[in-house]
């Protein structure tokens, strides 16, 4: 299995001439597809035995959740990204596979390449390192996306990959390799103009302020690549590409710039995404932690990228003028690019030097509590796109089931843990005899004792007022 995450990035990123017809390649692809001698891709019934993870620092986990959690000295590779939370967690892969058999995890190596989201962050937010004009570097993006010319990235960079794994025995047969490729998420509450007046500009005489209308370009432009990248993974439906759903959901209430959590800093624990505020030397994610309690101070961000740029220089953020900005300094030619700047904050050899920006690397990326998420609908997509042979397992009451020809365990996914009891089939003259059901907490009614759920419906409401049950649970009271 190849799971590629930061799509848009990573095609960006790989050895391509800049001449390259990306239009011609993608028609190729389409008749390739198409052609009799073409062996489509079929729905693997075996085990998963090897995960491999590609992409940009969405897969990595840059930096989450702190110094301490940073694997082998790569600063950007948490031991709390989804992936590594995936890579031993045994009673998801338990429910897969059949058994607790953890399949071999790859990580290959990190290029460091989010290229089109640093520049348009850079451009739009911090202005912090040789700035372009914000509204040209979206408008670039936006002619990608009208013009199809960002689909036919995205169609080679996915086919590529699928190819791959095919060509190398991926799979057994070759043809059930399968590429999984989530959404990127909406960044902003696009609606509370409490944020209108907040800036995240380094330097003080630039104001590029949270706006109304900027955040919903944004956010319109984030949809809008997700509309492209599920488009391409459609493309390739018949190479086993599978676009996974249900992420943007899954952050409401958690974006930059909601109600209630709307501040210069927006460092808090119900903000799921890190901001350039953040301390990197805790785990902590943010005031109310229930886990990790959180430094008093936060960080000056723009003092510690001089700090970075101009090492022993004793530079400060009060020297800089609209006159004077710091990318015209002596020195500050070893960082042509704000990309280039990013990239020597990645490979910086001392990950515990105070000087090192990495909360400006890490902003903008999803706490860990928020790759929870990712892990549980990557799962949920493995799940509904593989048959595996019927297993009977014991239940938490003592009872053996078979579910959907996988064992059933009582934390299904997970996220029935501490909030389901109970678990029972219909009798076997009931038509929907073979569906399990719980009785599950109704978090949204705290007056309401449960409500029986069914096990095998994710987060759509039913039209008898059930609802389809993932990660929160918000039917009405059935019992």
């Amino acid at each position: 299995m190849f799971y590629l995450m930061g799509l848009v990035a990573a095609v960006l990123g790989q050895d391509i001439p800049p001449d390259f017809n990306f239009r011609g390649a993608a028609q190729s692809i389409f008749a390739e597809l198409r052609s009799p001698t073409f062996v489509p891709y079929s729905r693997p019934a075996q085990k998963v035995e090897e995960f491999i993870a590609a992409g940009d620092s969405y897969t990595a986990g840059t930096g989450c959740n702190g110094l301490d959690e940073i694997i082998a000295g790569d600063a950007l590779r948490g031991k709390r990204s989804y992936l590594m939370q995936m890579s031993t967690d045994k009673d998801n892969w338990g429910f897969i596979n059949g058994d607790e058999t953890l399949p071999r995890f790859s990580f290959p190596a990190y290029t460091g390449n989010d290229a089109e989201l640093s520049n348009i962050l850079n451009d739009c937010i911090y202005q912090g390192w040789r700035p372009k004009d914000c509204q040209a570097t979206l408008s670039a993006l936006q002619k990608e996306i009208d013009d199809g010319t960002l689909r036919d990235k995205v169609n080679y960079a996915l086919y590529q990959v699928a190819h791959t794994g095919r060509e190398s025995g991926g799979a057994n047969p070759r043809e059930s390799f399968q590429v999984y490729v989530p959404s990127y998420i909406t960044f902003f509450n696009e609606v509370n103009t409490e944020c209108d007046s907040i800036f995240w500009s380094l330097w003080p005489w630039r104001r590029s302020r949270l706006t109304t209308q900027l955040r919903q370009q944004l956010n319109r432009l984030t949809t809008q690549v997700n509309a492209v990248i599920k488009a391409a993974a459609e493309d390739l439906e018949r190479m086993g590409v599978i676009f996974v759903e249900g992420l943007e959901n899954a952050y409401n209430g958690h974006r930059f710039c909601e109600p209630g959590h709307t501040n210069q800093q927006m460092v808090d624990y119900e903000t799921w995404f890190w901001s350039q505020y953040a301390p990197i030397n805790t785990p902590s994610e943010g005031p109310g932690d229930p886990n990790n309690p959180y430094p008093a101070d936060d960080l000056d961000p723009a003092q510690l990228l001089l700090d970075f740029i101009f090492p022993g220089d004793n530079r400060k953020v009060a020297e800089v003028s609209e006159t004077s900005p710091p990318w015209e300094w002596e020195g500050a030619e070893k960082f042509p690019t704000f990309n280039d700047l990013l990239l020597a904050i990645s490979n910086a050899e001392d990950i515990n030097a105070t000087a090192v920006p990495f909360n400006l690397k890490r902003s903008f990326h999803p706490k860990a509590t928020a790759f929870a998420e990712h892990k549980t609908l990557i799962f949920a997509a493995i799940a509904n796109n593989r048959d595996v042979a019927t297993n009977i397992v014991q239940t938490a009451n003592g009872g053996t089931v078979g579910y959907q020809g996988r064992p059933t365990p009582y934390r299904y996914f997970g996220q029935f843990h501490q909030n389901c009891k109970n678990c029972f089939f219909n009798p076997v003259d009931w038509p929907d005899h073979s569906t399990l059901w719980c009785a599950c907490k109704n978090n949204k009614d705290p007056f309401a004792k449960g409500s029986p759920v069914k096990l095998d419906d994710l987060m759509t409401v039913q039209d008898d007022g059930y609802v389809k049950c993932f990660g929160h649970i918000s039917a009405p009271t059935q019992y």
